[in-house]
């Protein structure tokens, strides 16, 4: 049974059912990934981590959108889903 359910394991997801979890709750945490990668992932033996991005990729994978005054008011997207 679980006491509290939360979607999306980012800070506003991760640090919440932290303070749950020490709270004493029971906490489901649900992602829809990928989980990259990473030592923690590997030490909670998560079958199927995605490796980090790498190369040209990177920066998209970090920033996603690009203000400037030449750009119009929205900016401008960098990841591969507009």
């Amino acid at each position: 049974m679980t006491d509290v359910l939360i979607i999306g394991s980012g800070f506003g997801g991760a640090i919440p059912a932290l303070a749950f979890a020490k709270a004493g709750a029971k906490v489901t945490l649900l992602e829809r990934g990928p989980w990259r990668d990473t030592p923690p992932m590997r030490a909670a033996n998560i079958a199927g981590l995605a490796p980090l991005p790498q190369g040209r990729h990177f920066l998209t994978h970090i920033a996603r959108r690009v203000h400037h005054r030449w750009l119009p008011r929205a900016g401008m997207n960098l990841h591969r889903h507009g």
